[in-house]
């Protein structure tokens, strides 16, 4: 999966000398496919899957030297992903598709640059989205139960802000580029007849 994503950011920052702690939380939204045929059985199912909705909470701590600030930052991930299955050769034909809300972890670093109340910066993250299971009935009446395990998502993402007069809050806009390599999807799909499964990258 590749694209974009664009959204907001809300921090609160606590300073004591050159050390700067505080909690962010972040809501993106965007357009992270992927796309690929199964290595199972036929090898003729199409595979799409979708990032489009992100969340994080994460707890901040940096180094401010001058109007310049080194942070690490780490929490909270959970993400909406949308699957679609296509089979187009029998015995188990059909199309499933399914949202399911993954969880999961986010560490990362970045730098900003502060200049009066704006606000500039570059933020790299690692995410891991766990497992979650898809279930639907295709078509024909046959029910998909896929186990998607979202592989880890890498983000470089630009955010510019603005500190809110007087107050230690920040809001800033995001927007940045989003891969993950391909995710691996244990699935089964079941019906009166049939019955298959097994891993496959997609």
């Amino acid at each position: 999966m590749d694209g974009f994503l664009g959204g907001g950011q809300l921090g609160y920052n606590f300073q004591n000398g050159n050390i700067v702690l505080g909690p962010e939380v972040t809501i993106a939204g965007g357009d992270v496919d992927g796309r690929s045929v199964s290595t199972q059985g036929a090898a003729d199912d199409n595979i799409t899957t979708s990032l489009d909705l992100l969340v994080t909470a994460v707890a901040r701590v940096g180094y401010a030297s001058d109007n310049w600030l080194l942070y690490a930052n780490g929490g909270w991930a959970g993400s909406q992903i949308d699957m679609s299955v296509v089979d187009n050769i029998a015995p188990n034909t059909g199309t499933w598709s399914n949202s399911a809300w993954h969880n999961g972890y986010t560490v990362g670093a970045g730098v900003e640059y502060a200049r009066g109340q704006a606000i500039f910066g570059l933020e790299y993250r690692y995410m891991d989205l766990g497992s979650t299971n898809h279930s639907a009935v295709a078509s024909t009446g046959q029910i998909g139960a896929f186990d998607v395990d979202v592989s880890p998502v890498h983000s470089l993402v630009g955010r510019v802000g603005r500190k809110l007069h007087g107050l230690p809050w920040q809001w800033r806009a995001t927007t940045g580029w989003a891969r993950a390599f391909p995710p691996r999807i244990f699935w089964k799909a079941e019906s009166p007849l049939a019955s298959y499964g097994g891993p496959n990258r997609v």
